[in-house]
């Protein structure tokens, strides 16, 4: 396993923000709840990492302080991510929900979005083993630019850095992200 200081070199650039690298805390975590469509989807589904496995787990106090180039989230503050212990690299971000706002129903879980995905005809394919050409930062001001409805007032983020394959297209690596609470 890389250093905790790697770790957040790492994140950083994933993300793209001009995050001073102080402001991530990073923790050592185990895999055991770090469910993904179609590669753990339950704590007995082992098919991509055992539950033992460590990795690290990086805390983001507040994103407003971290992305200046014109991306505005006001509700997302607190980011924690967590690396594939296999890459390395980002590979799920969640935010947390803003305090003082009504809970809206749960995100699915891992297995019920997989299922939810293949009635789409969506599949996740893979992990990326190399940086994406977009980083996070550029996907969010993407949303935010080209959106249908105005992804600046989600509450919540959830993102995965995986390979996407749909009818429209082949596999291709890309960010997920749902936009939450909107």
């Amino acid at each position: 396993m890389i250093s905790s200081q790697s770790a957040i070199q790492r994140a950083c650039i994933n993300l793209g923000a001009n995050i001073p690298e102080e402001m991530l805390e990073a923790t050592e975590t185990v895999m055991a709840a770090e469910y993904i469509p179609f590669f753990n989807t339950l704590h007995s589904d082992e098919r991509t990492w055992r539950n033992t496995e460590l990795t690290w787990r990086l805390e983001l106090p507040d994103l407003r302080h971290s992305m200046p180039r014109g991306v505005s989230y006001p509700y997302v503050r607190k980011i924690s991510m967590v690396l594939n212990p296999k890459t390395n690299l980002l590979f799920k971000l969640t935010s947390a929900w803003p305090t003082g706002v009504p809970a809206i129903k749960a995100m699915p879980t891992a297995l019920e979005e997989e299922k939810q995905m293949i009635q789409a005809k969506e599949r996740f394919t893979g992990l990326p083993d190399v940086l994406l050409p977009v980083d996070f930062e550029t996907a969010l001001k993407k949303i935010q630019e080209e959106a249908p409805a105005k992804p600046q007032s989600a509450k919540q983020l959830v993102a995965y850095h995986t390979i996407h394959t749909t009818v429209r297209y082949s596999d291709r690596p890309v960010w997920i992200i749902h936009t939450r609470g909107i």
